[in-house]
């Protein structure tokens, strides 16, 4: 016999157990490229003959747990929530790794002059975060990099002694300074000198202009010609050279002259370049930058799958595998055999479960549990019903087993238990039970409602065998039928 007050503890650990599910959260950081590098590398198309290859990781779950990423097995710095990096690479398969709890892995075929996006994501995992990596569309990943902040990479891919890998070498081509160039400058001629920078367009302030102070031949020195002023238009129209973009063919006079433009000659009708950033081109095209990282020519053992564009829904969890926990509501009935006065005590049932574990395999998780199944008005019968005095009944049970998921989201699960019984006599005197071995079986449907919950019903039997200080032995069952709950 146990008093009131532990009787109370006992129901308020049991309830405790099937209500607890913690999460912790945290912040951590890596260093980052430069808002400028961030602009350029989110607008970046392919270098003629090469492919551009970014991972990113847009979710602020797991946002305390950093993860290295590797190219072609070679480190590019870790990512943490709302990051992502990216590659210039040459055509042909590379293997990209994400490492956590897990190695997680894809391989991506680069096509040329085409841009491929790899999502990666976080998941919970047994003793921490884990990771996968989806190939997605272009449309969703560039959706996805938008979200995110470029970080700086660990392999440098640039020039020797670049601060930003990668990054400070493309925004140092040709290309880069050219998309940022007035769009009205023509492209250089190959064959003539390129025409000079065009003056700044702001308009000008009045002012006296002066010939360099040297001798003229055609003048006794000292030659000191009086100042002249001059008011140059708005915007002075840019220098050029004739149509053939050839030097002039006599040098300019000696002596003063007065301040005016070189004739104009239109340029010819060729479209603009391209605006926007680019990686490495020039015009014309040359040979592109090398790359620090070759195609992947020799992945034989690699079983990964080839990078393909996916759904959405594809690259959404929806799968059971890491962390694991069950909740569960339900009502059911109650039957228990007091074998030595041949009584019966049966009874409406409200139940209570929990279950805490992890995925070994996928759709195979072990678990440990909690039951709580309790009987608040039961009723007595059967030729020793007079010997048995209950106004209250409880069956606790706590033990460990195994989940199988299987068909659309159809699981079946069972575990080994622990049992003890308590019952509160007519007299308020609360009684408890030695423990006993217990067994717990179910079956359910759950419904994807998010990427990693599932919600719906669950079938279950749970019954035990044990008996009291009296040495009075009892045999119990209970049948409920309840809401289901799971994240995986």
């Amino acid at each position: 016999m146990i008093s009131r007050n532990q009787f109370s503890i006992a129901l308020q650990n049991g309830l405790t157990l099937a209500a607890m599910a913690a999460t912790i959260t945290g912040c951590a950081s890596v260093p980052l490229a430069t808002p400028t590098e961030d602009a350029f590398v989110k607008q970046a198309r392919p270098a003629p003959g090469m492919s551009l290859l970014y991972v990113y990781r847009n979710e602020s779950f797991g946002a305390a747990v950093k993860m290295p990423v590797l190219l072609d097995g070679q480190s590019a710095g870790s990512t943490v929530a709302k990051t992502f990096t990216a590659w210039s690479v040459a055509p042909g398969p590379h293997q990209i790794m994400s490492k956590a709890e897990n190695d997680a892995d894809v391989v991506v075929v680069a096509e040329p002059n085409k841009t491929h996006f790899v999502w990666q994501e976080v998941k919970m995992g047994l003793l921490f975060a884990r990771s996968k990596l989806h190939p997605v569309t272009e449309e969703e990943g560039r959706q996805g990099v938008n979200e995110c902040k470029l970080i700086k990479m660990a392999t440098p891919m640039g020039p020797p002694g670049s601060s930003q890998p990668a990054v400070a070498a493309l925004m140092a081509a040709p290309a880069f300074a050219q998309s940022n160039a007035p769009s009205s400058a023509p492209p250089p001629n190959a064959n003539t000198p390129a025409p000079p920078a065009p003056q700044p367009a702001a308009p000008m302030l009045a002012q006296a202009y002066a010939p360099p102070p040297q001798p003229y031949a055609n003048a006794a020195p000292p030659y000191a010609p009086a100042p002249q002023q001059y008011a140059p238009a708005a915007a002075p129209a840019p220098q050029a050279y004739p149509a053939t973009y050839g030097p002039p063919a006599t040098p300019p006079p000696v002596g003063p002259v007065p301040y005016a433009s070189p004739p104009q000659a239109p340029y010819p009708s060729t479209p603009p370049p391209p605006s926007g950033p680019m990686l490495p081109q020039t015009y014309p095209p040359t040979a592109p930058v090398a790359q620090a990282y070759a195609p992947n020519e020799a992945n034989p053992s690699s079983t990964s799958v080839v990078a393909q564009a996916l759904p959405s829904k594809a690259t959404g969890a929806e799968s059971h595998n890491g962390f694991f926990l069950r909740l569960g509501l339900g009502a059911g009935y109650s039957a228990v055999a007091v074998k030595d006065v041949r009584a019966k005590v049966t009874g409406q049932t409200s139940s209570v479960q929990f279950a805490l574990g992890g995925a070994v395999v996928e759709n195979l998780v072990l678990h440990v549990d909690s039951q709580l199944d309790i009987m608040p008005s039961p009723s007595v019968t059967g030729e020793g019903s007079s010997a048995v005095d209950v106004k209250f009944a409880m069956l606790q049970s706590v033990g460990a087993g195994a989940t199988w998921f299987f068909g659309p989201n159809v699981f079946a699960t069972a575990s080994l238990a622990l049992s003890r019984g308590y019952r509160i006599d007519n007299e308020d005197e609360v009684h408890d039970s030695k423990g006993g071995l217990g067994l717990n079986l179910g079956i359910g449907k759950e419904w994807w409602v998010s990427d990693n919950w599932g919600l719906g019903g669950l079938l279950r039997l749970n019954t035990a065998s044990f008996k009291d200080s009296e040495g009075i032995s009892y045999s119990t069952a209970v049948v409920s039928l309840g809401l289901s709950m799971t994240y995986n």
